[in-house]
Order: C-alpha cells, then structure tokens, then sequence
C-alpha cells in the first residue's frame, strides 16, 4: 500500500472515530466520547476540528484548562474556523474572562456573520456585564440569523418579561398622558422588538409637542435601523437569485 492510500485510510478511520464521538455526546456518553476523539487525533494529530471537539468534551466535564489548551491548538492549525473561536469564547465565558471571551465572540461572527450561537454568546457576555439592553439585543441578532436558536430564545424569554414587567409598572405610575410616557413606553416596546407599537408612541410623543427632540431622534434611529435591516435582507435576496 503506498503512503497515499495509507494516510487517506487514516484520514477516513479519523473521521469515523470523530462520528461516532459526535454520537456519543449527543447521548451525554461523554467518556465514550473522548475515547473515540482521542482514537480520530492517534490517526491524524492534524485534525483542527477534533480538538475543538476535544475542548467541548472537556468542558462538559468542567475541565476548562484542558479544554482551553485544546481549542487553542486547534486555532494554532485553522485559524479561520468560527466554530473554534466561539468554543474558545465560551470556556473564557466559563472562567469569567469576559473582556477574551467578546473578543473571539467577536473574532467568530467576523469569519462568519450568519454564526446565530456567536451572537447569543454575545448577549450572554453582555449580561454577565449587566449591560441589559445590548444583551437583548444580541439575542435579537441571534435569532434574525437563525430563527431555530433555541438558546437565544430561551435567553431573550427571560429579558423580555423583565421588560414588560416594568412596561406594566410604568402604565401603572405614570397616569398622565404626556411625551415622557410616550418615549418611556416607546423605547420599552422597542427592546422587547415591538417595532411598531414603538413607532406608534414616538409619533404620539410628536403628536402632543412638534418640538420634543427626544421623540424625533428616537424615531429617526428606529426608522434608519429597519431601513437598513430591508435593504441589507433584498440585497441578499438578490445576490441568492443571481446565484
């Protein structure tokens, strides 16, 4: 057998190892798992995404220097894989480094902007650093790139009823109908992602005083946002039919 042929075998019993790995940690069998990684590295030390794989098996066992080593390694020999950068985020997040982990967050969603699970990393970051709105607002982007990221679902669930539950308390206390009640009330629906109703409020808020600046600049950067959001989406649409 010559050289190429042998390390094509090895390269696909790697790759099979790597499976069957994957398998494993579906079904929480996370020693199994490792096994089958460390059997896919023996054949091919090369192999990028198996030690971020590696890295994800460690820190389910919460053996996060192990799992930094790994991921970094990866990143030594690809360093164009999002994936590894978010992985490498995420124990950084584990180990509370904050300020390391946005930057490869940040890193993964520049390799790749439709990554939905960087951006919630993002806004779990955000709210470790009780930075509220921006947090809510990557578990938006999230879900704009990927409407199945239950994560970002289930983060932005929890935000969103902490905001409503102060819409409540606001239409409770402020009685009087006035522009402060119609700007409060508009920026609040405007984080839950009632763009609409948010609008409607702005306008009202210029409806009572013609002069009220806060309401205009509001308004402006909400229409400029979902300006730029329809163009960037029929942009992509018809760069997709020209493909």
């Amino acid at each position: 057998m010559s050289n190429n042929s042998l390390k094509e075998n090895e390269n696909a019993d790697a790759l099979a190892h790597y499976s069957r790995s994957q398998e494993f940690k579906i079904t929480y069998q996370i020693e199994e798992a490792l096994l089958e990684i460390n059997n896919a590295l023996n054949l091919c030390p090369q192999f990028a995404e198996a030690y971020t794989f590696r890295s994800e098996l460690y820190e389910n066992l919460k053996l996060y220097d192990k799992a930094l080593e790994d991921v970094n390694y990866s990143i030594s020999i690809n360093n164009m894989n999002a994936k590894s950068y978010y992985q490498r985020a995420t124990i950084y997040w584990r180990k509370k480094i904050f300020d390391l982990a946005l930057q490869d967050c940040m890193k993964c969603v520049q390799i790749n902007p439709n990554f939905a699970i960087g951006y919630n990393r993002i806004g779990t970051i955000m709210g470790d650093l009780k930075q509220k709105d921006s947090e809510l607002s990557y578990y938006n982007q999230a879900i704009e790139k990927d409407e199945n990221c239950y994560y970002a679902f289930m983060c932005r669930e929890i935000q969103v009823k902490l905001y409503i539950l102060i819409l409540n308390i606001v239409w409770l206390i402020l009685i009087e109908v006035n522009t402060i009640k119609f700007n409060i009330i508009g920026y609040l629906y405007c984080k839950i992602g009632e763009k609409d109703k948010a609008l409607n409020d702005y306008n009202n808020a210029i409806q009572l005083d013609p002069n009220d600046a806060s309401a205009y600049i509001k308004r402006g950067e909400l229409q400029y946002t979902e300006y730029n959001r329809h163009y960037i989406q029929g942009y992509w649409l018809k760069k997709q039919s020209i493909k």
